[in-house]
């Protein structure tokens, strides 16, 4: 949700690849096309996409770069691969392969600086960045909240509210939520 936001509110025109049920969800966040994976082959789309963002993975490097632009951009920030190696073994091939095409293949990698931290800043003030938080559970029902986070229907984040007595503005503390779901894979 936030990679569309933040491309749409740089003034990206943006295609989701989402399922179906999803696509509203997907176009409110900002993209003005959603492809549904359940009933259509986003690599198979006649259009050529400037930078493809890969947030899961479902299709091979091979089959995204069929659709990107001769000097566009791949990032990935997933992959499958063993268990003990996760997505490492499919960013390390982009990485690998990079040099050898005029496209740019490369593993997402967050740098840290201040001019880029003030524009997000000033897209989430304006309200161009919002948070979306599908569901708050308590700390006691983390298992819970886990089983909704694997089960694939969740609608932007699942956070967990660590502290029952916390009270917090909803927008600030969704926020906090959200960044710590991204950060443990949500």
């Amino acid at each position: 949700t936030y990679a569309v936001q933040l491309a749409s509110a740089l003034g990206a025109e943006v295609t989701g690849v989402a399922s179906g049920a999803k696509a509203d969800h997907v176009r409110a966040a900002g993209a003005s096309r959603v492809i549904d994976h359940r009933t259509e082959d986003p690599t198979r789309d006649a259009a050529v996409y400037d930078v493809i963002i890969d947030l899961v993975a479902a299709q091979s490097l091979t089959a995204l770069t069929r659709i990107l632009a001769p000097r566009g951009t791949l990032v990935l920030s997933a992959g499958t691969g063993s268990r003990t190696f996760g997505p490492l073994p499919r960013m390390a091939a982009a990485t690998l392969r990079s040099p050898f095409t005029r496209r740019r293949l490369k593993p997402l990698a967050a740098k840290h600086r201040g001019d880029d931290l003030d524009e997000v800043r000033a897209f989430a003030e304006a309200g161009r960045l919002r948070p979306v938080v599908d569901e708050v559970f308590p700390l006691e029902r983390g298992p819970e909240a886990l089983a909704r986070l694997a089960s694939g229907s969740v609608r932007g984040k699942v956070a967990i509210r660590i502290r029952p007595d916390a009270q917090a503005d909803a927008a600030s503390g969704a926020a906090a939520s959200a960044a710590a779901s991204d950060r443990a894979g949500g």
